[in-house]
């Protein structure tokens, strides 16, 4: 929902564009979701790898957020 909302502007249910001239293209909003945070928290040099022993957060998508309609991210 974070994604589509930064993207369209568009509101989940009367799917109207609400303060359009504000949105961001998708990768300041990956940005936004991912790395921004990890650096606010001092830790966005811990993930780098996937190793064993190692901390890490996944997120399994169906999709590549890049090849679908914005209006569709919120359903990856």
């Amino acid at each position: 929902m974070y994604l589509r909302t930064a993207v369209t502007h568009l509101t989940y249910q009367h799917q109207e564009v609400l303060g359009g001239e504000q949105w961001v293209n998708l990768e300041i909003a990956l940005r936004a979701a991912t790395i921004n945070p990890a650096k606010q928290l001092g830790i966005d040099d811990i993930g780098e790898m996937l190793e064993v022993g190692g901390n890490a957060d996944l997120v399994i998508l169906k999709r590549n957020p890049r090849e679908v309609d914005a209006r569709n991210l919120d359903k990856l």
